[in-house]
């Protein structure tokens, strides 16, 4: 039981983006896929490290190529207000002459700031609020990380790839 309650919540949660990247390329092997891990940073331009020295990371893998294109995302992050809802959006352009905002998911802080957070997105269909499209899954984005009053708490860049 104790075994299973650790796989279950700990884990899981603190593993998330690791998954997702292993998932992306055993289960897709015959899809065109790229990864891109990259470290958070605060509105102020300061990386989001731990008092260890290890960054908080966000993950995009891109698939292309595939009946439905999308891009799969992770975010692990910590100094967060405890108890509050942030609101992760995927900003960018396609091919640098248009712009696209779209809201992917929500995630609650745990009573240390933190928060891990994972989902996917097919090009084209945005599953809540969105302003463009995201048609390129190689498309320059932005994982933006905002407070409930819409402020940006953390955001990592994305080149197209």
């Amino acid at each position: 039981m104790h075994i299973l309650k650790f796989f279950g919540s700990r884990f899981v949660r603190t593993a998330a983006p690791a998954v997702i990247l292993v998932m992306a390329l055993a289960f897709s092997a015959y899809a065109d896929r790229s990864a891109q891990l990259i470290p958070l940073y605060f509105p102020d331009g300061s990386e989001v490290v731990s008092v260890n020295g290890e960054p908080a990371d966000a993950l995009v893998v891109r698939f292309s190529d595939t009946q439905k294109e999308r891009i799969s995302w992770a975010v692990m992050t910590q100094y967060l207000n405890p108890g509050e809802e942030y609101d992760i959006w995927l900003e960018g352009t396609n091919d640098g002459t248009d712009w696209f905002s779209w809201w992917v998911g929500r995630a609650k802080a745990n009573p240390l700031g933190k928060t891990t957070a994972t989902g996917s997105v097919t090009l084209g269909i945005p599953v809540g609020p969105a302003v463009g499209s995201i048609e390129n899954p190689g498309a320059t984005i932005s994982m933006v990380i905002r407070d409930a009053g819409g402020a940006v708490a953390q955001t990592a860049f994305f080149p197209g790839s």
